[in-house]
């Protein structure tokens, strides 16, 4: 979604290459197809003619389309029901096949699937048909494959995101590439507790490359959350493009706002090699470690984080890259939000304060 968002913005090399318009915007992965293709499309959507705005078809997702079933096969079964075919394995449990515009009363393009299973229909079973999935071929480089892993499926259907447009008043002026500032300003990407992350970082993960993994790129599940006049809590903020003063001196950690009610100390730096979530390869970050403490009249919600590197003035908070944030409850379930940002959220620690039952 960040990806199609920020492809909206017109740049002055154009958009017939889609890698070079991809490293000019700085908001796709390198060497991922699916990054720049979204970021191509879409941005020739929003310079087409004389300019359009753009939005994400609601409900906003990345759909699961129709697989392609011509080079699916059954097998001989004197006892498959008339008219059976391929396609009745494929079974839509959740999203739908179509969608209509309540706007345009138009059917959007393709479809609109969120979950679906390949499986052989109770029909079939009930008639006496007695082959599985198994038995069914899909031709690959001209030869038919039995069906022994879902990647072979996976690899005949395709992922769409549906830009649509409106019309614009006028054309937007193309911008320059973005550029890296100078000096650069440190970005906070994901705050956890210590012991979580701690847990994370601990947790090896076996990969085909033999690369050294762990849980930390999957830290996404942990909220940070923080109760009133909670005190020396230990937690960690992954940021990216830290610098240090010319003593060390470390960068400062604050939570805007028209009273300091949140107070944060930073007491550690460490270099990170950490994989972004949602990202593919790791990269080069830093681990601050910090203290927290909050008042016992905090404002409660969401809150900014402001991360600023040593002898810079402190800026409006931006939106984090790729950090998704989980709310919590006061009776410590947890309830998954999708947020573009890093915050922390401040909570009533009495029960009354919220409910005692857990999340559905």
């Amino acid at each position: 979604m960040s990806a199609a968002a920020t492809a909206t913005i017109l740049r002055d090399v154009g958009n017939s290459d889609a890698q070079q318009l991809g490293c000019c915007s700085q908001n796709t992965q390198p060497y991922r197809n699916s990054d720049f293709h979204i970021g191509q499309i879409v941005n020739q959507i929003a310079g087409a003619g004389d300019g359009h705005r753009v939005t994400i078809a609601d409900p906003v997702g990345l759909y699961i389309q129709k697989p392609d079933f011509s080079a699916y096969a059954l097998p001989n079964d004197p006892k498959l029901p008339k008219g059976a075919s391929v396609e009745d394995c494929w079974q839509i449990v959740r999203g739908t096949d179509t969608m209509r515009d309540p706007v345009s009363g138009q059917l959007f393009p393709g479809n609109f699937i969120l979950h679906a299973v390949f499986q052989i229909p109770e029909s079939w079973t009930k008639a006496g048909v007695s082959f599985t999935v198994g038995d069914i071929t899909i031709k690959h480089n001209g030869i038919a494959t039995p069906i022994q892993y879902a990647a072979q499926i996976t690899e005949t259907f395709q992922i769409g995101l549906y830009a649509w447009s409106i019309r614009a008043k006028a054309p937007e002026v193309p911008q320059a590439c973005v550029a890296d500032l100078t000096p650069p300003r440190a970005g906070p990407i994901q705050l956890l507790y210590q012991q979580i992350w701690d847990a994370y970082a601990g947790t090896p993960i076996d990969n085909p490359n033999q690369f050294p993994m762990n849980l930390t790129g999957n830290a996404v599940v942990v909220p940070a959350h923080v109760g009133q006049d909670a005190t020396g809590l230990n937690m960690v903020l992954v940021c990216e493009t830290v610098t240090l003063g010319p003593n060390g001196e470390l960068p400062t950690v604050t939570v805007p706002g028209p009273e300091p009610d949140i107070v944060i100390k930073v007491t550690g730096v460490q270099a990170l090699t950490y994989v972004m979530p949602g990202h593919t390869n790791p990269g080069p970050f830093h681990l601050l470690t910090l203290k927290v403490d909050v008042t016992k009249n905090a404002r409660l919600g969401l809150r900014d984080i402001l991360v600023t590197n040593f002898n810079q003035t402190p800026r409006d908070p931006g939106p984090a890259r790729g950090s998704e944030v989980m709310e919590g409850i006061n009776c410590g379930q947890f309830i998954s939000s999708r947020q573009l940002g890093d915050h922390v959220r401040v909570i009533c620690p009495e029960r009354t304060c919220g409910n005692d039952q857990p999340p559905v």
